[in-house]
């Protein structure tokens, strides 16, 4: 498998012939957006009505903009919501993914601490895609302790300060201090195997967009 990032909360996960893309944002963000063609494009912050952003969804691409359970192609991937950081004009979302055996837990756009009964779900993963920038996302010291709870096998920060990013926000090197660990340059993509994920716990892989 190999995941790549674009900056803020936009992975692309590459798994064989399948292609899946994370929160993608359009030109007004600064960055590149994503392009390409892709077979799931998912969304952890979704505005109302969901219904109107499925309306875009092709024969190529399916869209997943919510809580539920769905079977895409070799990927099984359910959602949950945040109920307390949602509102009437937009939703959160939450996921778990297993693609090939691998788990990964996407918490998008989070903002205060998991809830507890989420909590369990997200335990043991292989990979975790966090938010390590602060604010409006949550601070370097709850990711930690989040991270530390949850125990997954590999961590790739999210949402931190990078060259192009107009909107305020922190590097992660609070986060690698809060979890005792030396910062390394960042990397151009994480390619894996499941295997080679087995012994490692809470290594942290930085990505360069």
């Amino acid at each position: 498998m190999i995941i790549s990032w674009y900056g803020e909360g936009c992975f692309k996960i590459q798994a064989g012939d399948l292609a899946i893309l994370i929160d993608p944002f359009n030109a007004a963000v600064s960055l590149q957006p994503a392009r390409g063609k892709f077979d799931i494009v998912l969304k952890t912050l979704s505005s109302w009505p969901i219904q109107a952003e499925n309306n875009s969804e092709t024969k190529e691409t399916v869209n997943v903009f919510g809580p539920g359970k769905y079977e895409i192609k070799n990927a099984a991937i359910e959602g949950w919501p945040l109920e307390k950081e949602s509102s009437e004009k937009f939703l959160k979302t939450v996921y778990i993914m297993e693609i090939d055996e691998v788990k990964f837990g996407l918490l998008g756009h989070i903002a205060k601490e998991l809830e507890p009964k989420l909590e369990e779900f997200f335990k043991n993963l292989d990979i975790l895609f966090i938010p390590v920038g602060g604010k409006p996302f949550i601070d370097a010291q709850t990711a930690s302790k989040l991270c530390r709870r949850l125990s997954p096998k590999i961590i790739i920060p999210a949402f931190f300060k990078i060259s192009g990013l107009k909107r305020q926000a922190e590097t992660p090197a609070t986060f690698y201090k809060e979890l005792g660990q030396k910062e390394e340059k960042p990397e151009e993509k994480f390619s894996f195997r499941k295997k080679e994920l087995a012994g490692l716990k809470m290594k942290i892989v930085k990505l360069k967009a």
